[in-house]
């Protein structure tokens, strides 16, 4: 198997996100789920600011929506 290629912090959040919603660690998904949206949005707007990111990737948001539904009360 090959070694999965990180390249910005999200990445490694989303990956720990992801864990904790199959294991319904869901006080720990709380916590990364926060950690994700900083991850996401950090250094945006300002002067010198370019948007590098793009649109985030499809299964970040489904991560979010599952937790989301998860969490619904």
């Amino acid at each position: 198997m090959a070694e999965q290629q990180f390249h910005r912090l999200s990445d490694k959040v989303y990956e720990a996100f992801e864990l904790a919603l199959s294991q319904k660690a869901l006080d720990t998904a709380h916590h990364l789920y926060n950690a994700l949206e900083t991850a996401l949005t950090r250094n945006t707007g300002g002067a010198n600011f370019v948007e590098k990111r793009g649109d985030v990737r499809p299964e970040i948001l489904d991560a979010i929506k599952r937790y989301k539904e998860m969490t619904k009360k």
